[in-house]
């Protein structure tokens, strides 16, 4: 199983406030709960963080570089249960919202990889088919 770093805290997107923020829009947003706690991800909250500069992408040379980066930005948009695969999808059976709520969490999760790779390397990781895959297949590619 591919790990990213030493803390394994899963990632549930927003985590739940007990007190919403009145001065906040988005904190009057209703919110979906599932049996999980898995909530769907908003984007738009991270999408000054989500993609490096260019020339930052992984290329075939800079994997060392590019993984301190990205790792940081899994944290940063609280991912890195998805990459790493300590959050695994509720049973839909049990939990319809919160495996819909996983299944869009972890394609928001491989579309911040894929914006953050060259083209040569998004051909190595077009037929995963979740996060945790995708991070497996560039570890194996280019070292943990």
């Amino acid at each position: 199983m591919a790990t990213i770093g030493s803390d394994s805290q899963p990632a549930t997107g927003h985590g739940s406030a007990t007190v919403p923020d009145t001065r906040d829009e988005k904190a009057s947003l209703p919110r979906s709960e599932s049996k999980s706690g898995i909530e769907r991800i908003k984007p738009n909250d991270y999408d000054n963080i989500i993609k490096l500069e260019e020339f930052l992408c992984l290329n075939d040379t800079n994997w060392v570089f590019w993984r301190a980066h990205i790792i940081d930005i899994f944290r940063l948009c609280r991912v890195k249960g998805y990459v790493n695969g300590t959050l695994l999808s509720p049973d839909p059976n049990v939990d319809p919202e919160g495996a819909e709520n996983w299944t869009y969490n972890d394609a928001y999760t491989r579309l911040i990889i894929s914006l953050n790779v060259t083209q040569s390397q998004k051909v190595n990781t077009l037929m995963c088919k979740s996060a945790q895959e995708v991070w497996a297949k560039l570890e194996d590619i280019h070292g943990p």
